[in-house]
């Protein structure tokens, strides 16, 4: 922060900007313009006002996860929401509300306190935007679809710095275009999920030599033909 409040601006130079800008890619070598790093709504649309005054293109950082490094675009100004991973959960209504940089790993152990679940990412250090922006694929879908499909609704920062709100129930369409927009709409500074009871979950991991590929993915696809809905494999 300085000394009006506002998150501080880290550019080249600066003794955390190496830090910041690594990706979860370390093939990639990114070098954004600017990274503000954002503990609040309030910093959000601080950060993209500042965008829209320096003409810098946005980039908006949640979990990181992201293979391709959109989360930090050289040149870009970096909106880092990694200051913003609170997650709480209403058992009663059944329901979750994440920050914009929130991981799974935080999310789920919100959740679980209450034995209750949505559908999340198989990776724990995966952020919740990023993969529910996406459409967001884990080991849940099966019956309670895929993460965004468990989204109830979202505050978001628009590109003009004004934070709404949007759900089935108010700004509908745009709730339907983030959904599977990623984030081309605003930056999403909250996500509200439906959840649901969740009891005893099993899992493991069985290796086939590469050899036995083909076999392998032909009883996979019978496989996925025949299973419930309950079982979920990844390949």
């Amino acid at each position: 922060m300085n000394e009006d409040g506002q998150p501080g601006v880290i550019a080249p130079g600066h003794p955390d900007y190496d830090s910041l800008r690594a990706t979860f890619n370390a093939m990639l070598d990114r070098r954004p313009a600017e990274i503000l790093v954002c503990s609040s709504v309030s910093d959000v649309v601080a950060a993209v006002r500042r965008a829209r005054q320096t003409g810098l293109p946005i980039s908006i950082r949640g979990g990181g996860h992201g293979v391709a490094g959109h989360c930090a675009g050289d040149g870009s100004l970096v909106v880092d929401l990694r200051g913003m991973r609170q997650v709480a959960v209403d058992a009663q209504r059944r329901v979750a509300v994440a920050a914009g940089g929130a991981t799974w790993e935080e999310y789920d152990a919100a959740t679980q306190r209450f034995g209750l679940a949505s559908t999340g990412g198989t990776f724990v250090d995966t952020g919740v935007a990023g993969l529910t922006l996406g459409g967001g694929i884990g080991y849940l879908q099966g019956t309670h679809g895929f993460a965004v499909d468990t989204l109830a609704g979202v505050t978001m920062v628009t590109a003009d710095g004004d934070v709404v709100q949007a759900s089935s129930d108010g700004n509908p369409e745009l709730f339907w275009g983030i959904r599977g927009a990623g984030a081309n709409l605003g930056v999403v500074t909250g996500f509200e999920f439906s959840l649901r009871p969740l009891g005893a979950l099993y899992g493991g991991e069985i290796d086939f030599p590469l050899s036995s590929g083909a076999e392998v993915l032909r009883i996979v696809r019978d496989l996925a033909a025949a299973a419930p809905d309950e079982l979920a494999f990844q390949v």
